[in-house]
């Protein structure tokens, strides 16, 4: 099993991707965050993978394997 996190510099979401794109859309727009990284975490491992960002000029899906340490997120988030 897996799991999606948005995560900006103020605040976090987890859930569905669309659920994290869209609320990270919202972020950006009232200008609570700049950036929000969106990645992919599954259960149990404590690293998961960047898949795209977030900011005023657009979505931008990252391709490859972008590893981001992920326990950190998972607690503040």
């Amino acid at each position: 099993m897996r799991t999606n996190v948005a995560k900006g510099d103020n605040s976090s979401r987890s859930g569905q991707l669309l659920h994290c794109l869209n609320w990270a859309q919202s972020q950006i727009e009232s200008g609570e965050e700049t950036i929000v990284h969106i990645m992919r975490i599954r259960a149990g491992e404590s690293r998961g993978r960047l898949i795209a960002e977030v900011t005023e000029d657009g979505t931008r899906y990252l391709e490859g394997h972008n590893s981001v340490d992920a326990s950190g997120i998972l607690k503040h988030g």
